[in-house]
């Protein structure tokens, strides 16, 4: 007979959730300050996780981001206390990096344990009859009828119906924004009075971690949670502006950072990839004697010495 076991496992994740992001400013080399504070936003991506037999594998992703904030201020002695801020448009960031997923854990384990003990083989003992075949444990032994259930259906069917779990993934990687500009600080000239924009926490690149959990029921996947974390690492780096007061130049230096927390929910959609492997019938018996047993004709087995 032949099988099939799942060797790798595709899934396509859509989540849906909220994001909480913290952009911070740093002035003058002064202590950091959140000029907007923790901001809850919408928050989607889709997930597309490649598993090695179900439990490690690299992950790629699209979601949504919204750390930047656009601060502007009209003099450069004063920024730091008068200014305006708003949050910056969302934008697409990439994800990617590797998951480890731990073994299911059931919620109901003791009573699968309690169903799977009374379950054993049963073995019956009837006459011969046309079609039946027969087996011995030695010689003159009574004959079994061998079409009883068997080991392997009943350990197959507890492995079916093993009931709720949870799967925890740990994982670890990069996240980019290609379309991100620069963070210069522009001048603008609006008549005779000069304003400076600053676009804070417009990352290019950042590290992400996180933790999702799976819940599923026998061997379906139904639903997946995760927690995520990223800290923004590339194009943050400190800028400076140079102005002129009473004829004394004067150099303002500003630098930021950028952070979010997301809880995300989703309905995975697996797409298992399973290999040719070959399994002995349940209940199968190899002929002894290689002949055929004919109806009506009586079974002959004789005790021989071992040579």
């Amino acid at each position: 007979m032949f099988g099939s076991i799942v060797s790798a496992q595709l899934s396509i994740v859509p989540q849906w959730g909220i994001e909480s992001s913290k952009t911070t400013l740093s002035y003058n080399n002064s202590p950091s300050y959140s000029p907007l504070g923790i901001k809850l936003s919408p928050h989607a991506s889709v997930r597309v996780d490649y598993k090695f037999k179900k439990v490690h594998g690299p992950f790629v992703g699209l979601a949504t981001t919204r750390s930047a904030v656009n601060y502007t201020f009209s003099n450069p002695e004063t920024g730091k206390t008068n200014y305006t801020a708003f949050r910056d448009n969302k934008q697409l960031r990439l994800e990617a990096g590797y998951q480890v997923s731990t073994k299911p854990i059931y919620f109901n384990k003791s009573s699968s344990k309690n169903k799977s003990a009374n379950i054993s083989p049963e073995k019956y003992t009837s006459k011969r009859s046309c079609g039946e075949s027969y087996t011995r444990s030695h010689c003159g032994s009574k004959a079994f009828k061998t079409t009883a259930p068997s080991s392997h259906s009943a350990a197959t069917s507890k492995n079916n119906n093993k009931g709720s779990w949870v799967s925890i993934q740990p994982s670890a990687g990069m996240a980019f924004i290609p379309t991100a500009s620069a963070a210069e600080i522009a001048t603008k000239n609006n008549g005779t009075i000069n304003s400076y924009e600053y676009n804070a926490g417009n990352w290019k690149s950042a590290v992400v971690a996180g933790a999702g959990f799976t819940f599923g029921k026998n061997h379906q996947e139904k639903l997946v949670v995760s927690i995520n974390y990223l800290r923004g690492i590339g194009n943050l780096q400190t800028k400076n502006i140079t102005t002129t007061l009473d004829s004394k130049p004067t150099t303002t230096y500003i630098s930021s950072t950028a952070s979010n927390w997301n809880l995300r929910i989703g309905i995975p959609f697996s797409f298992g990839k399973k290999t040719a492997a070959t399994m002995k019938k349940p209940g199968e018996v190899k002929e002894n004697s290689g002949k055929e047993k004919k109806c009506g004709a009586a079974a002959m087995f004789r005790c021989r010495k071992a040579a």
